[in-house]
């Protein structure tokens, strides 16, 4: 059975649970696209089990089912008036998580709590990045997101509005203006008492994020996740989607981006000490591993002692550190535009190769890690350095390597 085919059964059966939920496609399509995927899922365990039809595409059948369920959808508002035809059909490839389109961006609309990069939200980015857009996502003020999401849309040079239910806003409070055909969404009609919508119970605490990358040579040897177990610890929880929900096996992420070349794949990883997103990729040297972390309560020694285990054990090309604020479950919001503190850095041999680098040892403390005297790291702690002295510092860093630090750098897929 192929995805044009979608079987009605599954049709009836993502109804039924949308209106036992309460819950809009329109308002939520993420969520939408969750329930039709599971009860794809199930309707291939059961034909399996009883040797009849099963789907061959759930992916494509997840989305002919959205598409039914969805019919008559077309703006956030649930009118047409406020759509040109090229928005509602971009050329017949419009995903359906994408509610609108504005120049060279994608909109789509989430009022979860936490919106995370499902397998549904992945899928949507990856359709976007294909049409040459931006993705933007769009929650109500009171929603957060995850590590997983906010690497995704910083990665391909998307964004994330807030909609009070007057103006969309960025994280730092500036306004967004969009043409008057667009209309901004009622938060107060996206509840519909489902659980998924009530208000973030976790608490802002003190936190640190971690971006590091390392090196593979493209050979039997090379290992994928080391990083997330020096960080993370192996009772993490590992996956291509969140919410992660396979148990740690660096095996097993090694073989799935094995199999993946030459494209990349991204994975994210999860456990008690925090979240973290992932990104693996062939290139002309080996293969390039890279890792960003949201560690909540985690001190400045910890974020500093994190980064000099993981530039002693691989082959670390660049590593930074910083000071923020983050919810107790590793998701962020607002107290982002708070801004960072940089704790501390480790640049490997073979940046360094490329970009030769002597930062002062009166500024800030200076180390080599490494076991190899050949491939030894620099590690140089800022936890005890005024603003005057890291600005100082950074005056000799490579441009392109300190934006490859901050995450600036948009990973190409």
């Amino acid at each position: 059975m192929t995805s044009a085919a979608a079987p009605a059964v599954v049709v009836e059966r993502v109804r039924e649970r949308l209106r036992a939920e309460r819950a809009d496609p329109a308002r939520d399509p993420e969520f939408a696209a969750q329930i039709a995927r599971a009860e794809v899922r199930r309707h291939n365990d059961f034909a399996l089990a009883r040797g009849l039809a099963t789907v061959d595409d759930e992916t494509a059948c997840v989305r002919d089912v959205l598409a039914t369920v969805a019919c008559g959808v077309t703006s956030w508002s649930g009118t047409a008036a406020s759509m040109t035809p090229a928005d509602r059909n971009h050329g017949g490839r419009t995903h359906p998580l994408t509610r609108a389109r504005w120049g060279n961006t994608a909109l789509t609309w989430s009022g979860a709590t936490v919106a995370q990069l499902t397998r549904g939200r992945s899928d949507w980015v990856a359709s976007v990045l294909r049409d040459g857009l931006r993705p933007f996502l769009i929650t109500p003020p009171s929603s957060r997101v995850s590590v997983g999401m906010l690497t995704a849309l910083r990665a391909t040079r998307g964004d994330w509005l807030m909609d009070d239910g007057s103006r969309l806003r960025r994280l730092n409070g500036d306004p967004v203006k969009l043409p008057d055909r667009w209309n901004p969404l009622d938060p107060a009609a996206v509840s519909g008492g489902s659980p998924q919508y009530d208000g973030w119970t976790g608490r802002v605490l003190d936190a640190a994020q971690i971006s590091v990358s390392v090196h593979h040579r493209a050979d039997a040897g090379a290992v994928i996740g080391r990083p997330v177990e020096a960080v993370l610890g192996e009772d993490a929880g590992w996956g291509l989607s969140e919410p992660v929900t396979r148990a740690w096996d660096s095996r097993a992420l090694t073989e799935v981006a094995r199999r993946r070349v030459p494209r990349p794949t991204r994975f994210f990883a999860r456990s008690e000490a925090g979240g973290a997103a992932g990104l693996v990729r062939r290139t002309d040297s080996g293969v390039f591993e890279e890792w960003k972390f949201v560690l909540p309560s985690a001190s400045a020694p910890d974020a500093v002692a994190a980064l000099r285990v993981i530039a002693t054990r691989q082959d670390v090309l660049l590593g930074t550190a910083w000071a923020c604020a983050a919810g107790d479950d590793a998701s962020v919001g607002p107290e982002l535009a708070a801004g960072l503190r940089p704790l501390a850095a480790v640049v490997g041999p073979r940046a360094l190769r490329r970009s030769p680098w002597s930062p002062d040892p009166q500024i800030a403390q200076v180390e080599w890690v490494g076991s190899r005297p050949r491939m030894r790291t620099l590690l140089v702690d800022t936890t005890a350095s005024s603003d005057a002295d890291l600005a100082m510092l950074l005056r000799g860093v490579d441009p392109d390597l300190l934006a490859r630090g901050l995450g600036a750098t948009p990973d190409a897929e």
